[in-house]
């Protein structure tokens, strides 16, 4: 849990006015605006990390951009979302109903 603290750390430098948010029932429409979800890649071969999160980058925008109502991989969950405290910790969001929400689990097979 070092990797993506580190990178909303340096986001959130980077663009002062960034916001973040796990609730993939708001889609951003502002630059500057980003929802975040976690990944889980499975089948075959991986072709290393990046090509992973670039298989699911795409599926999440598919998801999203369907028609179809988006539900998480976990479903609805209970839980309590490093994620969330991620994005509280980096300055990217000051809900702290962040750390109790359900974030949207995208599943995507490797290529």
């Amino acid at each position: 849990m070092a990797i993506v603290p580190s990178l909303l750390d340096f986001l959130c430098a980077e663009v002062p006015d960034a916001m973040a948010w796990q609730d993939w029932k708001h889609t951003p429409t502002e630059p500057g605006q980003m929802l975040v979800f976690e990944a889980f890649v499975s089948g075959g071969r991986s072709s290393g990390h990046d090509a992973d999160a670039r298989q699911a980058a795409v599926e999440a925008y598919r998801l999203l951009m369907g028609s179809a109502e988006v539900l998480s991989y976990l479903g609805f969950e209970e839980c309590f979302s490093l994620l969330g405290a991620a994005l509280i910790h980096a300055g990217l969001s000051n809900d702290i109903s962040e750390l109790r929400r359900p974030c949207l689990v995208v599943r995507a097979e490797k290529q």
